[in-house]
C-alpha cells in the first residue's frame, strides 16, 4: 500500500470530512487515510519532553485536527474525555506499545479503577468514540528506547488535553488544566490551522485565549436574532459554549474595571445592532435591583470573585415576586437568564473581597422593569438608572445632532475608504471637509451613542495603519487625564457633534509635577459643529473636557492612529483608557496580531497561536532574514496570558526546563521555567539568533568571553518582568534566576536549533550539547548528550 505524505493526507481529510458524506463511509475513509501517512516524514516532528507526552498538532480545520504525540518511558495522559460528545478519535501508533485504560467514574486524581485495559494495535488504525468515558492512555514501551510515537485524528477537532490531574513529583506540571499543543505545522498548512484556532471556539470543545475584539467580532459572526428579535434555543446555547471556551487575560479587563462606592458600574466593551458587552464591577457586597431583560437573553460570565443570583418567578398580577432560588458562581462559570427563566438579582457574593463579570445582552435594550421582594411593585426604568447611572444613553434626539442624516451624506464606510486613500498618498489637508461631511443614520446614533455617569466612553469606529476615528461621549463635567498623544508626528481633528468641548493644556515641570498653563492660547473652547486640527507637538500635555452643560458627542480622527488613551497616575504609574469595540469597519487587524499593529497600540492582547502565525508571516515576507529590532518591538507589545503560556511550563527540581510551544522553518518558540537559584550553563546558540522576554519574575543575564586562561565574564544584567533582550548569534552567555519564586521567560530562535555549545568555565572548553527540555553542562567524562 502506497503512502501518503502529510499534505495529502490532509487533501484527503478535508474531502472525506464534508458535511455531505456518510457517517460509516467516513470512518472507513478515515482509517483508511490516516493507515497510510508516511512515518518517514512524521519522524521529523518528533521531539520528546521529559516531564510529559508531547502533542504536536499537525493540522486543524473546523472539521477534524490532526496531532502527532510523543510519549517518552512510561509517561502517560491525565484521566480525561474529548469534550463534546460526539468525538471520533482514531488512533494509529507507529512505533512503540500504548495501553488504554477507560471506565473510570471521576476525572479527578483519586479515581476508582477503570473496568477496561487493552493494548493498541501495532498494525492498524484504532477508533476510540463515546463508549470510551473517561480514559487515560498510557505508553507501556519497555524495549530499545522505551519511546512510542503515534498519530491521533480527531473529529470533531480536539486540540488540547483538559483534566484535573497532577505528573509525576519531580517534574510537575504548571498549567493544571489542560495539556496544550505543541505548534508544530507543516509549513504549507501553518497559515491555515492559525487562522481557524478562534473560530473552532465557536465549535468544538477548545479553549481559545481571546481577547475582548475577538469577542464582538464572534458575536457579530455567531449572533442569530430572527425577524421576531428573538433567539432560537440552540442559538442560545452557542452562545454560551462560546463564551465557556473563552478565556479573557485579567490584564486586558482590568483596563475596563471601575469601583463605586455607592452603586456598581457598568462598564462597556463592546456592542453591535445585536448584542451589547458590558463588564460590571461589584464591591463588596452590592446587589442589582431585581429586575427583568425587557425581552432580551442575558449571557453572564464571572471573571474575578464569587456571583449570587436569585431568580424569581413573577405573580399573576405581574407585580409580585416569590419562588425565590439562589445560586452562586465561582470564575469561568457561565450562567444565562431570559424573562422567560424569571427575573432575578445579582450582586457579590462575597463580604470581603470585589467581584467582576462580563454580560452580554442580546438584542440590545434601554429600558426594564424592576421589582420589590417585600410588596407588589414594578416599575419601568432607563436601564442605566437602574444600575445607578443618571444619564440615558441617548438623551439628545438624532435631530438635534450635528451629524445626521442629509441628502449629501456621506457614509462611515465610503468615509473611511476616502480617508484611507488621502492618507496613503500623503495628503492631509481635507481629511477637515471630509470629517464636516460625515453623516450618520440615525440607526447608527442608536448604536454608537453610550454614556456613562462615571467616565466617558470610547468608541472605536475605524482603524487601520494610517488613522483612527473614534467616536466620544461625554456627560456634564466629565474629563479625560492629563495626557498627550505620544508620538509627535500625531495630528488629531476634532468635530463637536452636540455640546461644546474644552481643551486645557499643561506644562511638566523637572520633577514631573503638571500645572496648567496660564497662556491665554493654551485654553480654548470647540463649539457645537466645528471641526479643528491639532499637532501633537503643539499640544503636548492636555486634557479635554465637556464644557457644555448637558450630555456632549465628538468625533476624533488620529493620523498616525491613536487608540488607548495612556496617562500617568501621581505615583508615577502609567495607565490606559481602553475602547469600546463596536464597528466592523475597525477592521480585522485590531482582534489579532499584526506587525503594524505594534507600531499604534500600547498593549496587544493576543495568544501564542497568533504570536506563531504573525511570526511565520514575518519572517516569510523577510525571506527568513529579522530585523533585531523589529522583532524586539513586537515581543514588548504583546501580552500573553499567564494560563496558556504556564500550561506549556514543567517546574523541574534538579534543571531548568525547556518547552517547546511551536517549531517551523523559520523560528521555534519555547518557554523556559526557572526554580529559585536554577541557572543555565556557559552556551551558545549553535549560530541562531534569539529574543527573551521576561514572563515573570526576574532573571540575571552574563555575557563571556573565551580567553586562554577560561572564560571571562565581560558585564551582567537584570531582566525585569516584561523585559526584552535580543541576543545576536556571536554572544556566548548564562542566565540566572535570582527571584525569590519561579520565573518564567520566553524565548524565540531563529532558526531553531538542536545543538549547542556548552562552554567549560575554568578550560574554556567547549562540548557540542544537545538540547533536549534540559540544558545541563555536562561532566568531562560523560557524553556529548545533554538531555535532561
Amino acid at each position: 500500500m502506497a503512502s501518503l505524505t502529510i499534505a495529502d493526507a490532509l487533501a484527503e481529510l478535508r474531502e472525506i470530512f464534508r458535511d455531505d458524506q456518510d457517517a460509516t463511509q467516513q470512518e472507513k475513509a478515515a482509517k483508511h487515510t490516516l493507515s497510510r501517512i508516511s512515518p518517514e516524514e512524521c519522524t521529523s516532528y518528533e521531539v520528546f519532553d521529559n516531564h510529559r507526552y508531547s502533542r504536536h498538532l499537525l493540522a486543524v480545520d473546523c472539521n477534524f485536527s490532526l496531532l502527532l504525540i510523543c510519549w517518552d518511558k512510561k509517561q502517560q495522559t491525565p484521566i480525561h474525555h474529548h469534550g463534546n460528545t460526539g468525538v471520533l478519535s482514531f488512533v494509529r501508533v507507529l512505533r512503540g506499545k500504548l495501553r488504554l485504560r477507560a471506565g473510570y467514574q471521576s476525572k479527578c486524581a483519586g479515581s476508582s479503577e477503570s473496568e477496561v485495559s487493552f493494548d493498541f494495535p501495532s498494525d492498524g488504525v484504532f477508533l476510540i468514540d463515546d463508549s470510551m468515558g473517561l480514559h487515560k492512555t498510557s505508553n507501556v514501551m519497555e524495549e530499545g528506547d522505551g519511546r512510542t510515537v503515534s498519530l491521533h485524528l480527531y473529529t470533531p477537532p480536539y486540540i488540547e488535553c483538559r483534566f484535573c490531574s497532577s505528573f509525576r513529583p519531580e517534574c510537575q506540571n504548571v498549567g493544571d488544566a489542560f495539556v496544550p499543543a505543541i505548534h508544530h505545522h507543516p509549513p504549507e498548512n501553518h497559515q491555515l490551522a492559525c487562522a481557524q484556532e478562534v473560530e473552532l471556539s465557536t465549535k468544538c470543545s477548545h479553549l481559545s485565549f481571546a481577547n475582548f475584539a475577538n469577542l464582538v467580532e464572534v458575536l457579530q459572526k455567531e449572533v442569530q436574532i430572527d425577524e421576531d428579535r428573538k433567539h432560537s434555543p440552540e442559538n442560545i446555547a452557542h452562545v454560551k459554549h462560546i463564551l465557556q471556551n473563552m478565556h479573557f487575560n485579567e490584564k486586558e479587563w482590568r483596563q475596563y474595571t471601575k469601583f463605586s462606592e455607592g452603586h456598581y458600574t457598568r462598564n462597556l466593551i463592546g456592542y453591535d445592532d445585536k448584542f451589547t458587552i458590558l463588564l460590571l464591577c461589584w464591591e463588596k457586597g452590592q446587589m442589582s435591583p431585581i429586575h427583568d431583560h425587557a425581552g432580551s437573553n442575558c449571557w453572564v460570565k464571572v471573571l474575578d470573585g464569587n456571583l449570587e443570583e436569585t431568580v424569581y418567578q413573577v405573580g399573576e398580577d405581574e407585580a409580585t415576586v416569590k419562588d425565590a432560588h439562589a445560586s452562586v458562581y465561582d470564575p469561568e462559570q457561565v450562567t444565562y437568564i431570559s424573562d422567560a427563566m424569571g427575573v432575578h438579582r445579582m450582586g457579590n457574593a462575597r463580604s470581603d473581597g470585589v467581584a467582576v463579570s462580563l454580560h452580554v445582552y442580546s438584542p440590545p435594550y434601554h429600558e426594564c422593569h424592576v421589582f420589590a421582594e417585600d410588596e407588589p411593585l414594578k416599575k419601568k426604568v432607563c436601564i442605566t438608572a437602574a444600575y445607578g447611572a443618571e444619564f440615558p444613553f441617548l438623551e439628545s434626539t438624532s435631530e438635534q445632532i450635528k451629524g445626521c442624516h442629509t441628502s449629501d451624506s456621506t457614509t462611515l464606510s465610503l468615509f473611511i475608504d476616502n480617508v484611507t486613500h488621502m492618507l496613503q498618498d500623503g495628503c492631509s489637508s481635507s481629511v477637515a471637509y471630509m470629517m464636516n461631511s460625515l453623516r450618520f443614520q440615525e440607526s447608527e446614533w442608536k448604536k454608537y451613542i453610550h454614556f456613562s455617569s462615571h467616565q466617558y466612553t470610547r468608541n472605536l469606529l475605524a482603524f487601520n495603519e494610517y488613522f483612527s476615528l473614534i467616536l466620544v461621549c461625554w456627560s456634564p463635567g466629565q474629563k479625560t487625564p492629563i495626557h498627550d498623544h505620544g508620538d509627535d508626528r500625531r495630528d488629531v481633528f476634532i468635530r463637536v457633534l452636540d455640546g461644546s468641548l474644552g481643551v486645557q493644556r499643561f506644562l511638566e515641570d523637572e520633577w514631573g509635577q503638571t500645572s496648567a498653563d496660564l497662556d491665554p492660547s493654551a485654553s480654548f473652547l470647540i463649539p457645537k459643529g466645528d471641526c479643528v486640527r491639532l499637532h501633537n507637538n503643539d499640544m503636548g500635555l492636555h486634557q479635554t473636557y465637556n464644557a457644555s452643560r448637558s450630555n456632549c458627542v465628538s468625533l476624533h480622527l488620529y493620523t498616525p492612529p491613536y487608540i488607548e488613551c495612556e496617562f500617568k497616575l501621581q505615583s508615577g504609574q502609567k495607565k490606559l483608557l481602553p475602547v469600546a469595540y463596536c464597528s466592523k469597519d475597525a477592521g480585522s487587524g485590531i482582534s489579532t496580531a499584526c506587525e503594524s499593529l505594534f507600531q499604534f497600540r500600547r498593549n496587544i492582547f493576543s495568544n501564542l497561536v497568533s504570536f506563531v502565525a504573525l511570526l511565520k508571516n514575518m519572517f516569510r515576507v523577510n525571506n527568513g532574514v529579522m530585523d533585531g529590532n523589529s522583532l524586539s518591538r513586537v515581543l514588548a507589545g504583546i501580552q500573553f496570558d499567564p494560563l496558556e503560556w504556564k500550561s506549556f511550563a514543567s517546574s523541574c527540581s534538579s534543571c531548568y526546563s525547556r518547552n517547546l510551544v511551536a517549531k517551523t522553518d523559520y523560528f521555534s518558540i519555547l518557554i523556559l521555567c526557572w526554580d529559585k537559584g536554577q541557572s543555565s550553563p556557559i552556551h551558545d546558540h549553535g549560530g541562531s539568533e534569539s529574543w527573551v522576554r521576561v514572563l515573570q519574575g526576574t532573571l540575571q543575564e552574563s555575557e563571556w568571553t573565551r580567553t586562554p586562561s577560561g572564560m571571562r565574564m565581560e558585564k551582567t544584567a537584570n531582566l525585569e518582568v516584561d523585559s526584552v533582550r535580543h541576543i545576536s548569534k556571536d554572544i556566548v552567555h548564562s542566565t540566572s534566576n535570582t527571584s525569590p519564586g519561579v520565573a518564567y521567560s520566553l524565548h524565540i530562535y531563529a532558526p531553531a536549533f538542536d545543538q549547542c555549545n556548552c562552554f567549560d568555565r575554568t578550560t574554556g572548553q567547549p562540548t557540542p550539547t544537545t538540547c533536549g527540555s534540559h540544558l545541563r553542562a555536562p561532566h568531562p567524562t560523560e557524553d556529548s548528550t545533554a538531555m535532561g
